[in-house]
């Protein structure tokens, strides 16, 4: 058995809402659907995903709250919008959220590309560890 299939692997924490439909994501990227009610309190009291991830503007909720719901839980790290839409000044809004909520990374990712973008950055996020733990194997 290799030590790459021992590592904890990133997964993503969708926000949902009643009124909002899931980003669409592989499924083996998710660890979990909270609703935006309860993101205090979930990212409060666990480990941090590899990323929050929600739409930007949704029917009954905007990238605003999720920043709120994050910062109030003391959470800095990645957070991953969606957007359906084109946009017109992609590093506007995201200056404008890193501004707001500055110990959240923001990424703004376009709905058509999403499930390929989570899964790229979770391999992203393994591979390293992976070297480093290989490199250690082999320095022992």
């Amino acid at each position: 058995m290799s030590f790459i299939s021992l590592l904890l692997k990133p997964k993503f924490v969708i926000v949902t809402s009643p009124s909002a439909k899931a980003p669409v994501l592989d499924q083996k990227y998710i660890g979990s659907h909270v609703p935006l009610c309860d993101l205090t309190i979930f990212a409060g009291a666990t480990p941090p995903p590899a990323a929050y991830i929600g739409w930007l503007i949704a029917a009954d909720y905007d990238a605003y709250d999720i920043g709120h719901a994050l910062t109030k839980a003391d959470f800095s790290g990645r957070c991953i919008l969606i957007s359906s839409v084109e946009l017109p000044s992609r590093s506007l809004i995201l200056r404008e959220l890193s501004t707001a909520f500055d110990q959240i990374e923001f990424s703004l990712w376009d709905a058509a590309d999403a499930s390929t973008l989570a899964a790229s950055l979770c391999h992203s996020l393994i591979a390293p560890r992976s070297r480093q733990e290989t490199s250690a194997q082999t320095d022992a």
